[in-house]
């Protein structure tokens, strides 16, 4: 088995009246932690989640949260990533939770204890170990999605809205995010919308969606890209194309280049009914007959001009 550049962790939660989160105590050492561990030989971060938590806690789960919460790790941590990826200075670390019942340690643990939220951020050793347990916890206490409203200088005012629930003002904006997938056929990996959205319903479109609070945009558009069809994207092949004010949005388009087999791609029903890959003129006649969304319309023609020349 060859170990990848990424870690990931899982946090096992319950409710027991409250929320109660599994920290593990590793072996021979004074170190407080989620599930955690690198992926393996194709593992996309998911599966390796998935994977760990079985490993280090028997539970077989396919049904995680994929959080937000993202750290760099140095690499020198890792022996195998020094040795395999030697240009590779820091590991990306993705966060997931799952709600378990039982836990059957490996023995790679010492022991594991249910603790309350307060309790664990106390007793955590690593800070990204806290920051995803904040967002678990937001996240189930809250179903509401959290704006940054940002400047015309693309600064953050500090501010945090409700979605869908501000009227923003004259110089404000929110962060949305769009990526474009293009594998080595020069082919555009897009989806069609669910037919449920309330905008666009079964319109053809590139993947994306709006920062959340606390985001980066960079982040952002790989959470949207893995929230949507379960695609890990590489930070390090993201390329930021183009960036435009319009109404109250700031919108960064990315494009990475990378081959995605289409039989691995795990869609969100809630968001995406489909996925096909089009080449760039076949996607200029869907714009055309109206089964795509029409970019030219919604950042006009230069916009489409550069993915033309991403593709060439």
């Amino acid at each position: 088995m060859s170990r990848l550049p990424y870690q990931v962790i899982v946090i096992p939660y319950r409710f027991n009246d409250t929320l109660e989160v599994c920290v593990l105590k590793r072996k021979n050492v004074e170190m407080y932690q989620w599930v955690s561990g690198g992926g393996e030989d194709s593992e996309i971060p998911y599966e390796a989640a998935c994977r760990e938590l079985m490993e280090e806690t028997g539970v077989v789960s396919v049904d995680l949260t994929s959080l937000s919460s993202t750290a760099s790790i140095p690499s020198f941590i890792f022996a195998e990533v020094v040795q395999n990826y030697p240009h590779n200075m820091v590991v990306p670390e993705y966060s997931f939770a799952c709600e378990v019942e039982e836990v059957h340690l490996s023995d790679e643990h010492e022991s594991y204890e249910w603790l309350s939220y307060e309790k664990a951020m106390e007793i955590l050793t690593w800070d990204s170990n806290k920051t995803a347990l904040y967002e678990l916890k937001q996240r189930l206490e809250s179903t509401v999605e959290h704006w940054d409203v940002y400047n015309g200088l693309r600064e953050k005012t500090g501010k945090v809205v409700v979605r869908d629930q501000y009227k923003f003002q004259e110089n404000e904006y929110h962060l949305v995010v769009i990526t474009w997938i293009i594998d080595s056929k020069k082919r555009f990996l897009m989806q069609r919308r669910s037919y449920n959205k309330d905008l666009l319903p079964g319109i053809i479109a590139t993947h994306g969606g709006s920062a959340i609070v606390g985001e980066t945009s960079l982040v952002g558009a790989m959470r949207e890209v893995y929230e949507e069809i379960d695609v890990a994207v590489d930070f390090s092949k993201m390329k930021l194309i183009h960036s435009e004010f319009k109404g109250h949005c700031l919108y960064d388009t990315y494009v990475v280049k990378m081959d995605v087999d289409l039989e691995d791609v795990v869609i969100d029903p809630k968001e995406v009914d489909s996925c096909m890959f089009v080449t760039f003129e076949e996607m200029e006649r869907l714009m055309e007959s109206g089964e795509c969304y029409d970019y030219r319309k919604g950042h006009g023609p230069e916009y489409l001009r550069l993915l033309e020349e991403e593709v060439k």
